[in-house]
């Protein structure tokens, strides 16, 4: 899975990136459990001076299937 964050800056300019990939194996069993509940994934990010809003992306690399959400950041 990619796990791309995004910082951009008021006329939606990157103004900082960072990208994670993780390698992740679920059995066939687990993947009930996996639907139900979900994943989660913790880091730390830095605020860049200048982002007001932060776009995450989550990409499972053996679909192609991706997700994203913005969200503001607090001046």
């Amino acid at each position: 899975m990619d796990f791309i964050s995004a910082q951009l800056d008021t006329g939606g300019k990157v103004v900082s990136d960072v990208r994670h990939t993780v390698s992740l194996t679920v059995a066939e069993k687990g993947m009930d459990v996996v639907f139900e509940r979900g994943l989660s994934f913790n880091g730390f990010l830095e605020v860049t001076p200048g982002a007001t809003q932060l776009r995450l992306v989550v990409r499972d690399t053996a679909s192609g299937n991706m997700g994203s959400v913005t969200v503001p950041l607090a001046p």
